[in-house]
């Protein structure tokens, strides 16, 4: 029925990794997104793999950070972006086990939005991070939890895992192996917690983009859609202007980590 949330604890498409879709050189566990077709002289390069036994079922995916025949390497990373769902979890679950190498760092990333028909844009609800280090011998629970920033219950997710953080600059070997992720607990619209309030313009913006709040900014981190960070920049005061010039058209999350209390997350669009 419209308007209301759907069970809380709704499994994540494929959130178990059970099915896979043969693309005759490699894999890619269905639904999801990777850098598997990412073809060199010497063939594909699988970043994402299919594992076996899987922590529940017979399934997991493992996801590494490669080396290219030129020499650089390939980022880690998978991603499930814009699948339905209707709800106001608690966070994210799973079950993973990870090796992350040495002067890198790992990260998961969980969104929720709803399109807001009456301005034709996707509205954040809800946001969550996780970002690990070192290694994770065996299988553990995974959990990410969600900090909301609305009242409204989400009609869509977004999920990525990146075993290197730095799409620039991966550190080969680090890897992370996940498998039956779900979306468990309800949040109550009473527990949404006093947030900063924020101004950010124009929409859609071109060049600059303008932030204004009632107490000091941190930190602006810009990521697009799926949650990979795109630009960042560092600042103390309850205003700054932020160069967008150079970032690709479409729609970006803005997370403004404030200098005291918790984060606001905020969206534009580039043209």
């Amino acid at each position: 029925m419209a308007g209301l949330a759907a069970p809380a604890s709704a499994q994540v498409p494929n959130g178990g990794f059970e099915s896979w879709v043969d693309h005759g050189t490699y894999m890619d566990p269905a639904g999801w997104l990777t850098y598997n077709d990412n073809v060199t002289s010497s063939g594909p390069v699988i970043t994402v793999e299919q594992g076996f036994p899987g922590a529940v079922g017979a399934f997991y995916a493992k996801i590494t950070t490669r080396e290219l025949p030129i020499g650089s390497a390939l980022q880690g990373w998978m991603s499930i972006n814009g699948f339905a769902y209707a709800g106001r979890p608690e966070g994210l679950t799973g079950q993973w086990q990870y090796g992350i190498q040495p002067g890198d760092t790992g990260m998961v990333t969980v969104a929720l939005t709803k399109w807001n028909s009456t301005f034709g844009t996707r509205d954040p609800i809800a946001f969550g991070t996780l970002e690990v280090t070192g290694d994770l011998a065996g299988w553990h629970p995974l959990y990410v939890p969600f900090t909301y920033y609305s009242e409204e219950v989400a009609d869509t997710a977004y999920i990525q895992f990146e075993a290197s953080i730095n799409f620039a600059d991966p550190v080969v070997g680090s890897f992370m192996k996940v498998d039956d992720l779900a979306f468990d607990g309800t949040v109550g619209v009473e527990e949404q917690p006093a947030l900063p309030v924020v101004r950010m313009f124009p929409s859609p913006a071109t060049t600059a983009l303008h932030i204004v709040a009632d107490q000091r900014v941190a930190e602006v981190d810009v990521q697009d859609i799926t949650g990979r960070t795109v630009l960042k920049q560092s600042t103390n005061a309850e205003s700054t202007v932020v160069d967008i010039a150079n970032l690709n058209p479409g729609r970006y999350l803005v997370q403004l980590h404030m200098a005291e209390g918790k984060p606001v997350v905020r969206s534009f669009v580039k043209q």
